[in-house]
């Protein structure tokens, strides 16, 4: 689902959570959007900068920061780590 319409050369945080049949995302301190079905394929590698495999969303912008947390962190730290 989308979280939210970012507008264009705005700058806006965005978190993310995920395990089996448990995910979430927030973005600008906002109520995290969850979903309870999803199935977890087998992960490789990471890609920044790339929206699909098609490459046709890639990142036009500048990370300021990013950060990865080997544990899934509960929704109302997701939407702290997303507050502007």
């Amino acid at each position: 689902s989308t979280l939210s319409s970012i507008a264009q050369y705005s700058i806006f945080r965005h978190a993310l959570a995920y395990k089996l049949n448990n995910l979430a995302g927030s973005v600008n301190g906002g109520t995290p959007v969850v979903d309870t079905s999803a199935t977890m394929p087998t992960i490789t590698g990471l890609t920044l900068g790339q929206g699909n495999t098609a490459g046709t969303q890639a990142f036009m912008g500048y990370a300021r920061r990013f950060s990865y947390y080997n544990t899934r962190l509960p929704n109302s730290q997701l939407q702290g780590l997303s507050r502007v």
